[in-house]
């Protein structure tokens, strides 16, 4: 997953989703190089994008015991916008 601030975003994930933070590199420039969560069964990975690359939209799809629960737990969070 391609991100403008993926260290806010790991936040939110860790928030939102309970993601175990698996691992988290550094680029020289100190941006996110890669990074790695779990969230259930799932691992996600994303790093933060550079200037010279277009926006490019993501989706993906967990499966969780208890769809609604984790949605209003998301919800609660907020956006990252």
């Amino acid at each position: 997953m391609l991100s403008r601030d993926t260290v806010q975003l790991l936040d939110f994930v860790k928030r939102a989703f309970n993601a175990h933070e698996i691992s988290r590199l550094y680029n020289e420039d100190s941006s996110v190089g890669h990074a790695e969560v779990r969230i259930g069964d799932s691992i996600v990975m994303m790093f933060d994008a550079i200037e010279a690359r277009p926006e490019t939209p993501g989706f993906f799809r967990l499966y969780v015991k208890d769809g609604d629960a984790v949605y209003e737990q998301a919800l609660s969070e907020g956006t990252l916008l």
